[in-house]
């Protein structure tokens, strides 16, 4: 027998293939959240970058000459050791560290059918940052128990930051292409820069989007009619990165106890593997991948981590 809950979203998604129908396809604006946490991959695991929350609001530039897409994002970060629930801080693998952040982004496609995204942001981080706080209200919310060490976390600390993207396509057939990524990040809370690869694969019989037209990019929003057969994505990814961390202030910065001595040593070279799936239909949009990383902290006990990303948008006039 079908249970309530499936025939909710069952029919949940058939009004929204519906309403999609009859949309003109011309959206200029989008509103999404996106959440990172590891119990979108096991329940057994609560650790190292253990939640990401961020909340962003996008619109096209009013520019005919070239696309150009403004974002403003609001985002959380918080990290915690291997063993949340043990109070003897000898036995702990990381910091305990919290980041809140306001970021703007200007994400620009160039005549060479690249896309070039520049960002800056300003933050809190530390108790100012609210991190113990809110994983308190998940925790509570899932009936977990609270972790332990918050008291040691990294010391309020002002995060200043600034950030470019460049890509670039390498390869494009009609149901696979290839992309490069390169990034430079530099600030008070993160320096660092990777390269990264992304594969696309089109689960519709028909050629992908293009980098100036894709979710996959961000770059979803047109106010041309002639673009709205673009409106419907179906695809795999896969995006493998290479990091290299000159500072991460969630690693080496001080704690806000002054009694707590303990002191991790950051891992340069890191590697990162992003595999999922990414759907939009017209106004709406729904991606979830899994990631998975080396350790970037050299007294972590385990060589990697895993956890899950889930974004939702929905896009407007």
């Amino acid at each position: 027998m079908i249970s309530k809950k499936t025939l909710f979203f069952f029919i949940l998604f058939v009004l929204l293939q519906k309403f999609s129908a009859f949309a003109q396809g011309n959206f200029s604006k989008e509103i999404g959240i996106i959440s990172d946490n590891d119990l979108y991959v096991t329940t057994f695991r609560d650790r190292y970058y253990t939640n990401g929350t961020f909340l962003y609001f996008k619109y096209l530039g009013k520019s005919t000459q070239r696309k150009r897409i403004h974002e403003f994002q609001i985002g959380q970060r918080m990290y915690t050791p291997n063993q949340v629930y043990e109070s003897e801080t000898g036995l702990r693998d990381r910091q305990y560290a919290g980041y809140s952040f306001l970021k703007y982004s200007g994400l620009s496609f160039l005549k060479n059918k690249a896309a070039l995204k520049m960002s800056i942001e300003i933050g809190a981080m530390g108790p100012n940052s609210l991190a113990k706080e809110f994983q308190n209200v998940i925790h509570d919310l899932y009936g977990f128990q609270r972790s332990e060490g918050w008291a040691d976390q990294i010391a309020n600390r002002f995060g200043f930051g600034i950030e470019a993207n460049y890509t670039q396509p390498l390869l494009i057939k009609k149901r696979f292409d290839l992309h490069f990524t390169g990034q430079v990040i530099a600030g008070t809370i993160f320096t660092n820069s990777s390269i990264e690869l992304t594969n696309r694969f089109n689960l519709f019989n028909k050629a992908l989007d293009p980098l100036n037209n894709s979710v996959a990019f961000g770059s979803h929003l047109t106010r041309n009619s002639k673009n709205s057969s673009y409106r419907n994505e179906l695809f795999l990814f896969f995006s493998p990165s290479l990091n290299y961390a000159f500072y991460d202030a969630t690693i080496q910065a001080k704690s806000a106890n002054p009694y707590y001595t303990d002191t991790y040593n950051l891992v340069p070279f890191t590697y990162t593997l992003q595999i999922g799936i990414q759907y939009a239909i017209k106004r709406f949009s729904i991606e979830y991948s899994i990631l998975k990383y080396s350790k970037k902290v050299k007294e972590m006990h385990d060589k990697t981590n895993t956890y899950g990303s889930i974004k939702l948008a929905y896009r407007f006039n």
